[in-house]
């Protein structure tokens, strides 16, 4: 039997947010690291749908903030349940706590929930996806939209893990992702459809939030949806077609993904559900899909982003773009982005385990014939000098992009900092590229680049 004096001895105090009964979490806990669930989110998605966790947890449902919580409290004495976890049978676990068990979920979370120190290696890349901007000409938008489907259908041939498309509103580039994605979802069984990132400033949160769960429903789950803040581009060009009359009066800030996180995780949308007439209204965004708050990132370049969206339990999209927000203003790119991983990781309820995914622009040359590989040079080589400095009144350092044969490039994402301490990428494609070469490189990423970082294709 377990002594749980130590834990139980820390709930004395009348006042405050009320615990979860620590009998209840000890046991979750326990069950999780023998049967490798590592997250905190993760076992809160267990405690919807795996009929173990749910009878351990006698029905009640711990959210991941208050699993973290627990687990950051009593690290301690972790360390002492995960060794007795490898050395004693599941039937030793503490009784079940007897009467009901108070319920009341804590929200705050205040400190990081460490888990396991930062890697000194690189990590074997796990997932491999792809980004793209999917540009058309405006006398035939259908050719280019087709075209950019077609890419996705050859990632997920080719066993990629991910496929991610930019936004862009005025411009000859998809202007609505969710909807491109929407008929990649039917013509794809298995590749995770991304968008990075949708700007919220654009959207309505409640709408957004309606269109993102049905094309979660639709895909079978795979969606995942990047979203950033901040007002629109060239907003003073455009605010009177976009807010008319509420212009001055939006919330561009974190708020406004809050709201959206909040209603796609479920939160009430209205005061009011049940029947009115002959029609039937829900109080949440419908329809549900109960997996896609987990599957919500944010894509930030600064130490800001990257703790706001920790702390709100979001995955962190990192690009080929950083502020440098170093004493004296400068910084190396990889140098930087690992601090927005560490910043990130250290402010999220699973620490080190929490998800990142780093898009950088990777060019591999190894089946290109030689005007590709002239024209991939060139044109890394045009967009070389912005890589020297920080650009702009915002102070962004753009990352050099790499071209090379895989294991070139292999060898030089392995000294990458940032690269090390991550194990999911969505390489970024050239956007001036042609169909052809979207397809020679995405094939030698699949078969060359891929494997010689650790990763093994999808099936």
């Amino acid at each position: 039997m377990l002594d749980l004096s130590p834990v139980l001895a820390d709930y004395t105090e009348k006042r405050g947010c009320p615990p979860y009964d620590p009998r209840l979490m000890v046991r979750l806990l326990i069950y999780r690291y023998t049967t490798g669930v590592r997250s905190s989110p993760a076992i809160e998605r267990r405690l919807a749908d795996d009929v173990a966790f749910r009878f351990l947890a006698a029905g009640q449902e711990p959210d991941f903030r208050s699993i973290a919580r627990f687990r950051r409290r009593h690290l301690a004495a972790r360390r002492n349940w995960t060794h007795r976890s490898r050395t004693r049978s599941p039937s030793r676990w503490p009784d079940p706590p007897p009467g009901p068990i108070m319920a009341v979920r804590c929200t705050a979370v205040s400190a990081v929930d460490e888990e396991e120190p930062m890697p000194s290696t690189p990590r074997p890349l796990r997932k491999l996806g792809f980004l793209t901007i999917g540009l058309f000409d405006e006398a035939d938008p259908r050719r280019g939209h087709e075209t950019t489907l077609e890419i996705i259908e050859l990632g997920e041939r080719l066993g990629f893990d991910s496929a991610w498309l930019r936004h862009r509103h005025l411009q000859y580039g998809i202007s609505s992702p969710v909807a491109v994605l929407a008929a990649a979802s039917q013509r794809t069984s298995r590749i995770e459809l991304g968008t990075a990132v949708i700007p919220l400033g654009w959207e309505n949160p409640l709408r957004l939030a309606e269109d993102l769960a049905t094309v979660d429903v639709l895909s079978g789950g795979r969606l995942n949806p990047g979203v950033s803040v901040g007002p629109p581009m060239h907003f003073d060009r455009v605010k009177e077609a976009l807010y008319p009359d509420t212009a001055d009066a939006e919330d561009f800030g974190y708020g406004r993904a809050r709201r959206l996180l909040d209603l796609v995780r479920g939160e009430p949308a209205s005061g009011f559900s049940g029947t009115e007439g002959f029609e039937v209204f829900s109080d949440r965004v419908q329809p549900h899909s109960p997996g896609l708050g987990s599957r919500l990132w944010y894509g930030g370049g600064s130490l800001g982003s990257a703790r706001w969206a920790g702390e709100n339990g979001m995955n962190f999209l990192t690009s080929s773009v950083v502020k440098a927000e170093g004493p004296d203003g400068e910084g190396d790119f990889a140098d930087l982005q690992l601090a927005l991983v560490r910043a990130f990781r250290a402010a999220h309820p699973d620490g080190d385990a929490a998800r990142v995914s780093q898009g950088l622009v990777v060019i591999p040359t190894d089946s290109a014939t030689p005007e590709q590989r002239a024209k991939y040079e060139e044109f890394a080589a045009r967009r070389l000098p912005r890589t020297t400095s920080p650009q702009g009144p915002a102070r962004l350092l753009f990352a050099p992009d790499l071209v090379g044969t895989s294991a070139e490039l292999a060898d030089r994402l392995h000294a990458h900092a940032a690269f090390r301490e991550i194990d999911e990428v969505a390489f970024a494609l050239p956007f001036t590229f042609a169909p052809e070469d979207y397809v020679q490189i995405l094939t030698d990423m699949a078969t060359h680049l891929g494997p010689a970082l650790g990763w093994k294709p999808g099936v």
